[in-house]
């Protein structure tokens, strides 16, 4: 799934974020590897899940480790941000189902982005 849709997607996505430059508000986009996005990817979300799934288990109550609130924010903020990154690059996929044009997914993305600073 890596190589025959992720990897043309990130491609694609960022053709088209180059090709707007001047009008896409998130310069990070531009330095992804689509070489190494999904493995990025991957390793992102394990790290959030693990670190996020501490405070639901029990052994959260059975050690001293305790987040505090910009703690749990900033993780929740970071998935948020993987999540809707994941879904940009998703509507660069030739068969998504429904997807969006890539204007109309920039310009979401580039609105959650806004809203989660």
């Amino acid at each position: 799934m890596e190589h025959l849709y992720w990897k043309p997607a990130v491609e694609r996505m960022l053709d088209f974020a180059a090709s707007r430059h001047s009008e896409t508000p998130v310069p990070e986009l531009l330095q992804l590897d689509s070489e190494t996005y999904i493995d990025s990817v991957r390793g992102r979300s394990m790290q959030l899940y693990s670190t996020l799934s501490k405070g639901v288990h029990w052994e959260f109550f059975t050690n001293a480790l305790i987040f505090d609130s910009n703690t749990v924010k900033t993780l929740i903020r970071d998935t948020i941000l993987l999540l809707g990154h994941l879904g940009l690059t998703s509507h660069f996929v030739p068969t998504a189902y429904a997807r969006l044009t890539p204007a109309e997914a920039m310009t979401a993305y580039v609105s959650l982005r806004q809203g989660t600073l």
